[in-house]
């Protein structure tokens, strides 16, 4: 809440204080989409440290970014029920990789089981699904063998490691996504972003600015800002942490299956909620590859501009 005079109004209400439309006009939403990554430990890849870690040369076999995207309305739906959840449970937030693993304050010494922690994640899902087409996920991954298998360390470095070539892909579908004004976007929407802190943020952050400034991308209209956060400050990325987790678990299964199969809880979002993902596979870095090695950028400067109906890339580099 912020105060304007004697009076206290919601932050998305200011700029209606502010400016008034004229009739037949409406104001631009600021969207959020909260982000996440999520991977596996490659105990095979050279110098890669142990699952769970963070620090070191951590080369991991599966790579994806992805989170939700909504209004800062169908959020404040959201975070309440979240938290007063989190708090029935005795936990202090929902975290994927724990809970699945039955881990610190999942643990069976605590109390949890494995049908507990079901009944715990479909409270949780349930709050999503129950804002409908108003909240979108969106999610973007890579199988980094074939990364590094047919992108030349040149055309990698250019487009960047797999966080921030992932980041920048999903940033590109959704400036993509409201540009054409799909779902309820309209003229002058545009979207920021908050990820989950991590040692590539300036990275992210620059790469998402490279976006926004540079004129040859021509969707940089409906980027607005980009920071970190942590589940702390922001409930929103505990959401962001299940959508990771899920996406890279459907993903993660081509390994063992040669498939990409999402589970129930992932699956249940399809029509209701709306996904939109985008797989980086062995055959989109073939394509990709000439105009990625051809390119002429600074390190992370390749952005992949997803069309969104051939679902084919065509290349920016920004300087």
């Amino acid at each position: 809440m912020v105060g304007l005079g004697c009076s206290v109004a919601p932050i998305r209400e200011i700029p209606s204080a502010l400016n008034k439309a004229r009739n037949g006009r409406h104001f631009l939403s600021i969207y959020r989409f909260f982000c996440d990554e999520s991977y596996d430990g490659d105990p095979n890849a050279p110098g890669s440290v142990a699952s769970g870690r963070r620090d070191g040369d951590h080369v991991p076999a599966t790579f994806v970014v992805a989170g939700f995207l909504a209004d800062q309305d169908t959020w404040e739906c959201i975070t309440g029920p979240w938290q007063a959840e989190n708090e029935r449970q005795g936990v202090t937030r929902y975290h994927a990789v724990d809970l699945n693993g039955l881990r610190n304050e999942f643990s069976e010494s605590k109390g949890w089981s494995r049908q507990k922690g079901v009944a715990y994640s479909k409270h949780l899902l349930g709050l999503i699904r129950d804002r409908g087409m108003d909240m979108h996920a969106i999610a973007c991954g890579m199988l980094v063998r074939d990364y590094q298998d047919v992108i030349s360390p040149e055309g990698r470095e250019r487009f960047g490691p797999p966080h921030i070539a992932c980041f920048k892909t999903v940033v590109s579908m959704i400036a993509q996504e409201i540009a054409s004004l799909r779902f309820k976007f309209r003229p002058g929407d545009r979207f920021a972003v908050i990820f989950d802190q991590n040692r590539y943020g300036a990275g992210l952050v620059k790469a998402f600015l490279g976006m926004k400034w540079h004129p040859s991308y021509p969707f940089g209209g409906t980027l607005a800002s980009c920071s970190s956060g942590t589940w702390e400050e922001y409930v929103e990325l505990q959401a962001a942490d299940f959508v990771a987790y899920e996406s890279f678990k459907a993903l993660h299964r081509i390994h063992k299956t040669g498939t990409v199969m999402a589970r129930e809880a992932l699956e249940s979002l399809f029509s209701n909620n709306g996904f939109v993902s985008y797989y980086l596979d062995r055959d989109s870095l073939t394509k990709l590859k000439p105009q990625l090695e051809r390119a002429t950028c600074e390190p992370n400067g390749f952005i992949l501009q997803i069309g969104l109906r051939d679902d084919m890339g065509i290349g920016i580099p920004l300087p």
